[in-house]
C-alpha cells in the first residue's frame, strides 16, 4: 500500500514562489511581508527550506499545555472584593489576581480571602511599592493562623508601576522565600512602549534586561540562581491585534530567558512563567467587539504557552471593574478553549508551523541584539 504523500511530487520553495509571482501578476512577494518594525520585515512564505533541519517545540518541562483560568479584581471594599472573588471561582475560575490600593494587614486578609480555599487555587497581588515588606509579612501571618501548608500555596506579587527592589530588606526577603517555596516574588510587568505592535523588540529587550537585573542582585547578596531563578515571573501586558506576532512574542520570551539564564549558568533548564494580561489599551467603546478581540488576543496568548491568563471585562471602558455579565463572559472565553477546543492539550501547538518559527526566530534574534545593546 502507498504512503498518502508518495502521490505528491514535492514542491520546493523557489517552485512555491515562482507560482505565488504568477498569481501576484506583477506585484512583488516583498509587498506582502509583515513590517513590524524597521529591523524586523518577515515573509509570509515560509517553507522547509528555510530550515537545515525541522525546529524542536518549546517544551520547558511542559507535558501539556495547561493554563490557569484568572480574573483580576480591583480591591476598594474588602467585603466586596471576598464575594466575587468566591463568585468567579464557583464560576470556574482558578487564579484570582487582587489589586489592591491600600497596604493590608492581617485581619485586612481574613477578611478579603474568607472562604477561598488558596491550597487548591492561585493567588496573585498587585501592590505599591512602599509595603511590599508589610504585605508579605501579613499574608504570611494570615497562613500560619489559617493553618495553611505554605508549600502548597501558589502565588505571586507584581509591584504597580515599579518592579521589586531587593536592597529593601533583603534578608526578611530570603525568609519569605524559604516560607513559600511556590511564589513568585520577583515579576517583571511588560508594558506597552507605545499603542501598537510597533514597540515588542523594545518590551521585549527591556523585559530580559529587568530580569536580568534581578540575577544580578540576587547574585550580589548572595542568593544562588539556581535556587531562585524560578521566583521570577514575567506579566504580560503589552498583547497587541496581530495575532501571529502575539504567539511569537510568547514563544520568542521562552527562548530568550533560557538563553539568559544558561549566560549565568549552563546547567539551568527552566520553564519561563508567564501570566498575560489583556487589559483596557488595546479596548475600543464597542464592548461587542471587545469581546471578539480578547477572544483572537486569548487564543494567541495560549498557542503560545502560558500559565495563567487574565481577560478583563469588555466593558471595562465604562468603568474601572466591569459589569457582573462581563466578567462572567471573559471566563467563559476559556472555558470554551479549555473544554471545547481542548487547548490545553497540546504542547506548544505553534511548533511546526513554519511561519509562526520563522517569525518567533526573527523576532527573537532581533530582542536579542537590543538587549545585549542596553548592557
Amino acid at each position: 500500500m502507498t504512503q498518502l504523500f508518495e502521490q505528491f511530487s514535492p514542491v520546493s520553495k523557489s517552485d512555491w514562489l515562482e507560482k505565488i509571482e504568477k498569481d501576484l501578476k506583477g506585484k512583488s512577494t516583498e509587498s506582502l511581508n509583515l513590517n513590524i518594525e524597521k529591523d524586523l520585515n518577515i515573509s509570509p512564505f515560509a517553507h522547509a527550506d528555510d530550515w537545515n533541519e525541522a525546529p524542536s517545540p518549546i517544551l520547558q518541562g511542559r507535558n501539556t499545555n495547561n493554563w490557569e483560568i484568572g480574573l483580576r479584581i480591583l480591591v476598594s471594599d474588602l467585603k466586596t472584593a471576598n464575594g466575587e472573588a468566591l463568585i468567579h471561582l464557583s464560576g470556574g475560575a482558578k487564579a484570582i489576581c487582587f489589586e489592591l490600593e491600600n497596604n493590608l494587614q492581617e485581619q485586612d486578609l481574613k477578611i478579603l480571602l474568607h472562604g477561598i480555599q488558596l491550597e487548591w487555587i492561585s493567588v496573585h497581588f498587585i501592590i505599591n511599592q512602599n509595603f511590599q515588606i508589610n504585605f508579605l509579612t501579613a499574608f504570611s501571618g494570615y497562613l500560619v493562623s489559617q493553618k495553611y501548608d505554605p508549600h502548597k500555596i501558589s502565588c505571586s506579587i507584581s509591584i504597580n508601576e515599579d518592579h521589586f527592589a531587593l536592597n529593601t530588606g533583603t534578608r526578611k526577603l530570603e525568609d519569605f522565600l524559604s516560607f513559600l517555596p511556590l511564589a513568585k516574588l520577583f515579576t517583571v510587568r511588560i508594558k506597552p512602549a507605545s499603542g501598537d505592535d510597533q514597540s515588542v523588540i523594545e518590551e521585549l529587550a527591556v523585559a530580559l534586561a529587568t530580569g536580568n537585573r534581578y540575577i544580578d542582585q540576587m547574585m550580589l547578596y548572595g542568593m544562588n540562581i539556581r535556587d531562585y531563578h524560578q521566583r521570577i515571573q514575567f506579566s504580560l501586558y503589552s498583547i497587541g491585534d496581530n495575532y501571529f506576532l502575539n504567539i511569537a512574542r510568547i514563544r520568542a520570551l521562552k527562548i530568550l530567558w533560557q538563553q539568559v539564564l544558561q549566560a549565568w549558568n549552563k546547567k539551568i533548564l527552566a520553564k519561563t512563567p508567564i501570566a498575560v494580561h489583556l487589559n483596557t489599551y488595546t479596548q475600543t467603546d464597542n464592548e461587542h467587539y471587545n469581546k471578539i478581540k480578547a477572544t483572537a488576543q486569548a487564543m494567541a496568548a495560549i498557542v503560545g504557552g502560558i500559565d495563567q491568563l487574565f481577560i478583563y471585562p469588555s466593558d471595562q471602558f465604562k468603568n474601572e471593574t466591569g459589569s457582573p455579565f462581563a466578567q462572567r463572559i471573559a471566563i467563559n472565553i476559556q472555558h470554551l478553549m479549555q473544554l471545547e477546543s481542548y487547548m490545553d492539550r497540546v504542547v506548544d501547538p505553534g511548533a511546526g508551523s513554519y511561519y509562526i518559527e520563522n517569525l518567533t526566530m526573527e523576532l527573537a534574534s532581533q530582542v536579542w541584539k537590543r538587549f545585549q545593546s542596553m548592557a
